[in-house]
């Protein structure tokens, strides 16, 4: 994966040295990107194209207050 924004939200995913997908969502963090890499691989291996396990993940909603962005001041973002 190449992240394409500092809080990993935003990013390409590779397959095989190629570019396979990419996920822009409301989740942030390297952590949650690798997580979602592994969904990804895992969708793969159960058959479904890689572009479209991005595609999915594109839509994902997360639970309601969890990392919810609440406002920006001066460049600081509160959760």
């Amino acid at each position: 994966a190449k992240p394409i924004s500092t809080d990993c939200s935003h990013f390409e995913v590779y397959h095989q040295g190629n570019k396979a997908g990419e996920v822009k969502w409301n989740i942030i963090g390297n952590h949650n990107m690798h997580n979602a890499l592994m969904a990804i691989a895992a969708a793969h291996h159960a058959g479904v194209e890689i572009a479209g396990a991005c595609q999915a993940l594109n839509s994902f909603i997360n639970a309601n207050r969890r990392l919810e962005i609440k406002g920006e001041v001066n460049g600081i973002t509160v959760y």
